[in-house]
């Protein structure tokens, strides 16, 4: 058995030049949420760059408290240790992000589904005992089409024993949101933050042109697919080579298919989607890719100001029809 965990898949390209003009920069880098987080900003004023960050950090700790699976005393944990039809109120953070989790399941048909948190459990994936359960294990947790969970935007109960929720497809992105957030209201213009595979840029870069994000090639670790161009957008990829494990020469990655409980076969390697928000970037790469590439690519062009790249299984790249905006230019082999 051997696992893999590739933290960074989207990587931007910082190609500033070396104009004098340029103001100073600082970078932090943490973990948290199972990733490396790093936030760069620019200005003039050295103690405002790192109020900003100190706020920008807290904000993002504050918020992991909330989220996190896997610390103990998170909100989420203590929610999810609540019995089946106790009602539970739930603090502002985490109502926004279940109902951004349910409005994105809803428009992707359930292939978004933030209850499976106790099938990810029984996975194990990107822990140190991962495994391939049974079909008669996964079943009681897989949705029946009966409502899993009341939520009245304000609390919510638990219709099954089986019900956990999850937000490892919306979370991070939430958090790089609030965190841009919280750098603008500290004077910040010029900003790039990095959740893993969720980049974010605040503004441009700080000699005015756009930033350049990079689009890792799925098949390789030392390649990218293509780059594009942004400016104050997100990218946000999700992909079968990301965090997964093999066993028996077969390759089990972590986006599991809410229809089967098994990870997603549906033809796509990854799935890129460029957005003015990271949450919804990080909503629909999960749930484009456990589409497949046709209902995927559907869905992207059903939605304003939303682009994606999606790459099939064969290689083959596709492209929605407003990529032009960003001046994507592929790397060929």
């Amino acid at each position: 058995m051997r696992k893999s965990s590739a933290l960074v898949f989207v990587l931007p390209l910082l190609l500033c030049g070396c104009r004098q003009d340029v103001p100073a920069s600082d970078k932090r880098t943490a973990e948290m949420m199972g990733t490396f987080v790093s936030v760069t900003v620019y200005h003039a004023d050295a103690a405002q760059r790192q109020d900003a960050l100190d706020a920008a950090f807290a904000r993002a700790e504050a918020l992991e408290q909330v989220l996190s699976p896997t610390i103990g005393d998170s909100e989420l944990c203590r929610l999810n240790a609540a019995a089946c039809g106790q009602p539970v109120t739930v603090s502002a953070d985490l109502a926004a992000v279940l109902d951004a989790a349910l409005f994105y399941q809803a428009q992707s048909g359930g292939a978004l589904d933030c209850t499976l948190g106790g099938l990810i459990d029984l996975w194990c994936i990107g822990t140190d005992h991962p495994r391939v359960p049974a079909p008669a294990e996964i079943a009681p947790f897989l949705p029946d089409g009966s409502p899993r969970i009341q939520w009245d935007g304000r609390q919510v109960e638990f219709a099954e024993d089986s019900v956990q929720l999850h937000f490892g497809a919306v979370a991070k992105g939430y958090i790089a949101d609030e965190m841009k957030k919280t750098l603008a209201d500290c004077g910040m213009e010029s900003a790039l933050i990095v959740l893993g595979g969720n980049v974010h840029t605040l503004g441009t870069k700080p000699d005015g042109s756009p930033w350049e994000i990079a689009v890792t090639n799925p098949f390789t670790e030392v390649a990218i697919a293509g780059s594009l161009r942004v400016s104050g957008e997100s990218v946000v990829t999700s992909g079968d080579y990301e965090r997964y494990f093999e066993e028996n020469g077969v390759r089990y990655h972590h986006i599991l298919d809410p229809a089967d409980g098994f990870p997603a076969d549906s033809g796509l390697a990854s799935a890129t989607i460029i957005a003015d928000s990271s949450l919804a970037c990080d909503a629909l790469s999960t749930a484009v890719f456990v589409l497949g590439p046709e209902a995927g690519m559907t869905l992207i062009e059903s939605l304003p100001d939303t682009e994606c790249i999606l790459i099939e299984t064969d290689g083959t790249l596709r492209l929605s029809s407003g990529m032009g905006a960003y001046d994507f230019a592929e790397v060929t082999p």
